[in-house]
């Protein structure tokens, strides 16, 4: 879902904008990605502005953190409000213990 997302954000960019905001939209793609799959949409901001830009600049973190949030908004809407996948707590008791 993150590739897709960045993908999606980078097709974009190559049609509609200038070459220098390249770097940025795929941020906001891989970011936005991050925030629907994770649901953790300021943690997937900081990663990915990390790992794309090499540093946390505040000018390009914004639209980032932005896209993210929306992304999220937009997939809980989507989805009702449901998560996708569901887990379920285990006691000590309720499966057998294997270690060595």
């Amino acid at each position: 879902m993150i590739l897709l997302a960045a993908l999606a954000a980078s097709l974009f960019a190559r049609r509609f904008t200038p070459q220098s905001e390249w770097k940025l939209w795929v941020a906001c793609g891989a970011a936005a990605g991050m925030a629907s799959a994770y649901h953790a949409p300021l943690a997937g901001s900081l990663f990915i502005a990390e790992i794309l830009f090499g540093t946390l600049m505040l000018a390009s973190l914004g639209p980032v953190v932005i896209s993210a949030v929306i992304a999220l908004l937009l997939t809980q809407f989507l989805n009702g409000g449901a998560r996708r996948c569901i887990t379920s707590c285990y006691s000590k008791t309720s499966a057998p213990c294997t270690m060595a």
